[in-house]
């Protein structure tokens, strides 16, 4: 989903004539990753190039940051700065009689999305896995080939092993255990979750509506968990999911941008097998 971001030409400043300049001691590249692209803005479809400013002390480590120009988004310029704080080192500035002193450290650095995409599009998706009496995973399947390319869910399953974290799901039987995805604008659609046989462990679901650009104004998140003891308390996490916006999608009737209504919904549930 996100494009390669980078630090763009980081120069440190010279604070005196014959002085030895800071020397990052790994590579700034490194410092901020697509991992940390803040969600917020990834929904919102926000991005741009931040100048920034460190002040770097007499030991190699940033006393502070300042952003010295905008990307116009504050979720973006502040997550820059709390990294940099964290994970930038130098080997420190020296004057001229070769004593360590503070100087400041200049760069851009830029957060690019790829156009064109969302955080999810409409459409469903699921993952499967079988697991046998003993919980050994006998298979995982992925309805959705774009995230087993992504190496996503299957990817870190071993066949074959042992799966202890699955035991309190249908423990003691042959038995497949299905997470349903569904991101859907109008109606909703029937779902394996309430199909007879399965046994129902959870689902969150959020409903949204946007005005006629296709702004979202309304989210209401729910639960439900006849198959957990101790469901967790929280579930408003599941608006976050729903894009900000949908501006340039058409999804409404007549290919408008607005008014929509649907449903994300996250539903899991298992099924004994022969």
């Amino acid at each position: 989903m996100l494009l390669v971001m980078a630090l763009l030409a980081a120069q440190a400043q010279e604070s005196a004539k014959g002085a030895q300049p800071l020397k990052p001691l790994t590579s700034p590249g490194n410092w901020v990753t697509d991992d940390d692209y803040p969600p917020s803005a990834v929904r919102q479809g926000h991005d741009g190039t931040v100048a920034f400013q460190l002040q770097i002390d007499s030991t190699g480590l940033p006393a502070g940051c300042s952003v010295t120009q905008s990307s116009g988004h504050e979720e973006l310029d502040q997550q820059v700065c709390s990294l940099l704080v964290q994970r930038a080192r130098f080997s420190p500035a020296r004057d001229a009689s070769g004593k360590a002193i503070a100087a400041p450290y200049n760069g851009r650095f830029t957060w690019r999305m790829a156009r064109g995409e969302t955080f999810f599009q409409p459409g469903t998706s699921s993952m499967e896995f079988e697991l046998s009496a003993d919980d050994i995973l006998l298979n995982c399947r992925l309805g959705d080939k774009r995230l087993e390319t992504a190496g996503q869910m299957c990817g870190p399953m071993t066949i074959g092993a042992p799966t202890p974290g699955f035991a309190a799901v249908g423990g003691g039987k042959h038995r497949r255990i299905t997470t349903e995805l569904f991101f859907e604008i109008g109606s909703h659609k029937p779902m394996l979750y309430d199909a007879p046989g399965q046994v129902k462990i959870s689902k969150r679901t959020a409903l949204f509506e946007t005005d006629t650009e296709g702004k979202r104004v309304k989210c209401e998140a729910a639960m439900e968990t006849p198959g957990i003891a101790a469901p967790p308390p929280a579930v408003a996490e599941m608006c976050t999911a729903v894009p900000a916006t949908f501006a340039g999608q058409h999804l409404a009737a007549g290919g408008k941008d607005g008014p929509l209504s649907g449903s994300v919904v996250v539903a899991t549930s298992w099924k004994e097998l022969p």
